[in-house]
């Protein structure tokens, strides 16, 4: 009865030390080419602004409906002027550019969508602030 209950639990806790090292290693790769696209040592200050803050706003659907769009946004930017990088790190590959113009084109502007929606958030909040921020100043 016990003995091979024993021997069952014994094979599930089996480690497959290969598996486990091929994925240390993969980690590694892709430590080593954020540290390459973005090391943190060259980041200019005051930057980032903001690290993993929400983002939301209620979006017209043009018929008089709203619905809510919410997401996180990895890092925000200050670059020249009053302009703001919006970051998003992927742990998924690059886009694969090896087709056609047109269809490299369609495959970058999906994989830009949701920073478009980023910033359409981004900019939606900042208004509201900023219409807050002036409704106070003029009750005071």
């Amino acid at each position: 009865g016990d003995e091979g209950d024993d021997k069952d639990e014994q094979q599930h806790q089996t480690r497959d030390v290969d598996a486990e090292i091929a994925w240390g290693k993969s980690a590694l790769v892709l430590l080593d080419n954020y540290y390459n696209l973005e090391d943190p040592r060259t980041v200019p200050v005051p930057n980032p602004l903001a690290r993993e803050i929400w983002v939301s706003s209620h979006l017209s659907a043009g018929n008089g409906d709203t619905f809510l769009v919410r997401g996180i946004v990895d890092r925000v930017d200050l670059i020249k002027g009053p302009f703001l990088r919006i970051v998003d790190y992927k742990t998924g590959k690059h886009p694969d550019f090896k087709y056609n113009q047109v269809t490299n084109e369609r495959i970058a502007n999906e994989n830009f969508f949701q920073l478009k929606i980023y910033a359409l958030l981004l900019r939606e909040m900042m208004k509201k602030q900023a219409d807050a921020d002036s409704a106070e100043a003029v009750n005071d």
